[in-house]
Parts: C-alpha cells; structure tokens; sequence
C-alpha cells in the first residue's frame, strides 16, 4: 500500500493481500474519512496524526506525500534527547519508527547509510530494549562494538570461540550488548548428525520432497536463548539466506522467543527470491507463514522433468507491498542531500591473542628504544609498522571478502610491497595491482582491466605508486590496509575514486585498523596535520618526509613511556 496527498487529504492506495487494519483503524476515528471502490482508494484528513500513524504503520509516502512524514516526525522529536542532532534526518526517522512500534523490522539501507547507528541509537533512547544481541560476521564484531559504546553509551561484550561460556546475569547487566558472529553462534553433535544421516526422513509438502532435518543445534545459541534477550539484531542477514545451514538454525533458535527483531541488511538475499523466506518468516512469521506458498507465490514456480523449481521473480509488485509493511529502506539518491560527498570510516580489526603475540613484543622493544634514547628507534618503527600488517592481515582479508559479498568492486591502498604481494596472493584471480615496481607500460592496462572486467573486483595499489594520476571509478569506495606518511597522499588516494566521472553521489573511504596499536598513533598525526591544511588555503600541497613524519610517530611512544613511568 502507497501514501499520496490528492492536494486536500491524505489517501491510501489499497492493494491484494495487504493488512488494511490500521488503515481502517484510522478511519473509524477520522469522522471524514471515504473509501473510492473504483480507485480502491481510502482517503483521509491529512493531519499529523494520522501522517504519523501511516507511516508508522509501515506504509510507503510517495513524493506529493513525504512532507507530512517530516512533520510527523519532528512532532515527535521533542521526547528525545539531544544525540538525535548527530544523526542525519533519515537516520533520525527510522530511530522514531522503531521506538514508535513494537513489530520486527527489515532496515534495508543502501550500504554506507549508517544502519549500524541506527539500531544503537534505538538501544540507547528505547525503554526496554535491552539487554540485547548482535549476530554478525566475524569482520564486523569490533565495528559494532564501537558502535554501541559511541552511540549507545553502554558497555558491549564480544563472545569469542565455539565453546560457551556460563554468563551469569550479573555479567548481563554489567555487559547488556552481546556480540557475536553468525559461525560460532552454533554448532550440530557429530554423533548426533551421524545417527540422523543413517536414518534420514524425508517429508513430502504439496509435492515437494524434502529431508526433514531433526539434529538441533546448540552452543552459544543455547546460553543467548538462556537469559531472554529483549532485542535480536542480526546484521547481513543475507548469511541466513538457506534455511538449512546452522548458522540459520542458530538464528532461528534465538529470535525463537518474544524478543524484538531488528535484521539489517541492503542486500538480504543473495541471488535467488527464494532466499529471502528465512529472513521474512523470522521477521513476520503471520504474513510469510509458509515456505511452499512463497515459494508458489513469488518464484516463478516451473515443474519440470526432475520435480518443480523456484529460480525466478513473480508477482513483484504484490511481493515488495508486502515487504514494505516490515521493511525501512533509502537509496542514497533517495537522501544525497544529506549526505557528504566523502564518508570516512574507522573499521577496527579483530585478531587473536596469538597472532598479536608478535606485535606486542616488537612494540615492547620500540617503547624499550624511545625511552633509553637508542638511535636504532627509527629501524624498529619501520619494523613495528610491518608487523603491524601482518597481525592484522588475516582479519584484512576476511573483512575484503565479506565487503565482496554485498557489493562490486573495491580499491585497496597499501604501503609495504610485502603487504601488496599478500593481497595480491590471496586474491589473483579477481585483483590487479601497481606498485612501485609496476612498468608505466602496464599501468593503464592493469587501471582499464579493473574498469571494464566485471571479473576484476579488486584494485590493490601502494600509496606511493597510486595515489594520483589513476581513475578507479568502478568502484565508489577504497579501504587502507596501512598507512602513507602525509594526509595529502590519504586524500589523493581517495580520490582515485572520487572523480568528476563517478557515477555514485558519495564514495567511501575505510580504515582498517588494529586497536591499541601504532595505527592510532598515525591516524592521530595525520588528522591532526589535515586540519592544519584545511586551516591554510585548499588545494595547498603538504611537502613532508617519512623521517618527520616517523619522529613524530616516535614522539608518541616518547609521551606514553613518560606518562606510564608517572603512574
């Protein structure tokens, strides 16, 4: 169902198959409130109330309609405290939307939208909306850490390894966000699924047959399940998308409860409409009750030699009608003029103790140098920042793939060619790349591959050698891996994508960064010099060399070796 303003009232364009019940909810208590049967049309007195009913009710404004949404939400508004004004109008409208209702919502925003933020916000300004639990992939658990501890101002516990822990709720209300990734969240007992594969029961619905699976799962599932968590947040949910894998099962397990379900994700299938039922029954299970009827419904159902198959897209229309009921999605064009041009992103990376082992001890060793006054500082900088990849390229790599998942193609910014050959390494079969060694010969070739290939989706460059002169405009975002030694290099990096010939309104830029390490040292050195630039003139040029910018590195390492030695 739709919203448009007919220039004197607000009408309801009803369609098959929608719930029609807070539209006639609004009319009893509108005494001017008419039905057209001919246009199916309910027309109602165009008053906030009933603006903010609409939209609440998950209803859809088109254009000659969105001003009344604003109205009605800067109505509400007032009830909330000041963190609102951090958020972007959009942001802010579906924080009031979730508050406002109490059923299970799809925030589907275009990636770099802030759906994340969204979500704490509602956390921090809801009521009852904790204690709660984020699943996500494992690439993501710091972000959202971040996240919550910015934005939702409490303390957020990430769960680590497949083997519980027994939390007990003290421990909840001293860490009332969990977090945890959807592939340790459950786990099936080998002897358990062995004894159910030799005796598989296969069921049969409406000619579709199919092996009924009896093994549960368990885990992490199970202590979640065990305290009653007041909201579920799954992120990416297009990682549910088969109903059949444990993560899903897992999923299904703990939203099996009277918590509040928040799923996010731009993409929430993968490939097939099919995929999409895990996500929808999970959210809705009354409007999606049936696998077998969505499948009939909305995939385009073909019966063929080897049984009926469900590859396809039908009754669209009705489909997104339906979803628009649970669903809170913006397309960037749909809110460019609230949005920067360029959105950075700090993306903090989680590594083991174990592969952080080495880093620690070559830091120690750093900070051993800086104090004494060593003059081989400088050559254990220069090793610490290479360690310093190598702890957290694992974690690089997984963060890459999942960003792959979702979305094209990406450019990567390095600073060591021991950190190119890596990448390159790991990812040859979708990447070029250029680095210092690069003959200007194959430069264009390698930049023309990745523009045109829809097989390339990986640029991977070394700042030095890249970061002017290249259009990468297939891509709209760029992550670093490492760190330059001037803000201007970063910049002109950046733009590599941000070109006069992009095609996306906004670019992205991430950070990929191993917490408590020297990379906070550098992106403090480097913000604090782009501000000093700023403050000149635009378009000025920094000229700065790696040893300045290093003994200030250094200088860092001077400040904390003084201020530990105090305490």
């Amino acid at each position: 169902m739709s919203v448009f303003f007919d220039g004197s009232r607000l009408c309801v364009r009803l369609s098959k198959g929608s719930d029609y019940k807070a539209v006639l909810d609004i009319a009893k208590e509108s005494e001017y409130s008419e039905y057209d049967k001919n246009s199916n049309t309910y027309s109602l007195p165009a008053t906030k109330k009933n603006a903010r009913k609409l939209y609440e009710a998950g209803y859809a404004f088109d254009d000659s309609a969105k001003h009344f949404i604003s109205k009605a939400i800067t109505a509400q508004q007032a009830i909330f405290p000041g963190m609102l004004n951090n958020l972007y109008p959009f942001q802010k409208e579906s924080v009031v939307t979730l508050i406002n209702s109490t059923k299970n919502w799809l925030i589907a925003d275009e990636m770099g939208l802030g759906k994340s933020v969204q979500v704490c916000a509602y956390l921090k300004l809801k009521e009852d909306a904790l204690p709660a639990v984020i699943v996500c992939p494992a690439s993501l658990k710091l972000n959202w850490q971040k996240e919550v501890e910015k934005w939702a101002g409490v303390p957020a516990y990430v769960l680590e390894g497949r083997t519980p822990e027994y939390l007990s709720e003290e421990f909840v209300k001293a860490y009332p966000v969990w977090i945890i990734n959807y592939d340790i969240l459950g786990s099936e007992d080998k002897d358990e699924r062995e004894r159910e594969q030799n005796r598989k029961e296969w069921c049969t619905e409406n000619g579709l047959k199919y092996w009924k699976k009896k093994i549960p799962v368990h885990g992490w599932c199970d202590e979640i399940l065990r305290h009653g968590f007041k909201t579920v947040v799954c992120d990416e949910v297009q990682y549910i998308a088969e109903s059949d894998t444990i993560r899903s099962r897992a999923v299904a397990k703990i939203c099996n409860s009277n918590s509040r379900k928040i799923f996010l994700s731009g993409t929430p299938y993968e490939t097939r409409t099919s995929q999409f039922f895990t996500s929808l029954h999970i959210l809705d299970s009354k409007l999606f009750p049936s696998r077998w009827k969505f499948l009939m419904d909305y995939c385009n159902p073909k019966k063929g030699f080897f049984g009926w198959q469900f590859n396809g897209l039908s009754n669209a229309e009705e489909l997104h009608q339906k979803i628009s009921t649970l669903m809170i999605r913006r397309l960037k064009k749909d809110v460019l003029t609230q949005l920067p041009p360029k959105i950075r992103t700090v993306v903090p990376m989680n590594v083991s103790l174990k592969n952080r082992k080495e880093y620690q001890q070559a830091e120690h060793e750093l900070e051993t140098a800086v104090a004494n006054g060593e003059k081989n500082a400088l050559t254990k900088l220069a090793n610490l920042k290479q360690i310093t990849f190598n702890t957290k390229k694992e974690a690089i790599v997984q963060w890459i793939r999942d960003y792959l998942q979702v979305n094209s193609k990406l450019v990567v910014f390095v600073y060591h060619k021991i950190a190119f050959d890596y990448l390159m390494n790991e990812f040859g079969d979708i990447a070029v790349g250029i680095n210092g060694g690069t003959p200007n010969s194959d430069r264009q070739k390698f930049v023309d591959k990745f523009q045109i290939s829809k097989k390339i989706r990986l640029f991977i460059g070394q700042i030095k050698a890249t970061n002017a002169g290249l259009t990468l405009t297939a891509s709209n975002a760029t992550c670093f891996c490492e760190f330059g030694s001037t803000c201007v290099s970063h910049v002109q990096a950046e733009d590599r994508v941000h070109r006069i010939s992009q095609k996306a309104d906004s670019v992205f830029a991430y950070y990929l960064v191993l917490p408590d390490s020297v990379d906070e040292h550098m992106m403090s050195i480097l913000n604090s010099r782009s501000g000093d630039i700023s403050k000149v003139m635009d378009n000025s040029s920094e000229s700065l060399f790696d040893e300045d910018f290093n003994q200030e590195v250094l200088l860092k390492y001077k400040e904390k070796s003084n201020a530990s030695k105090k305490s």
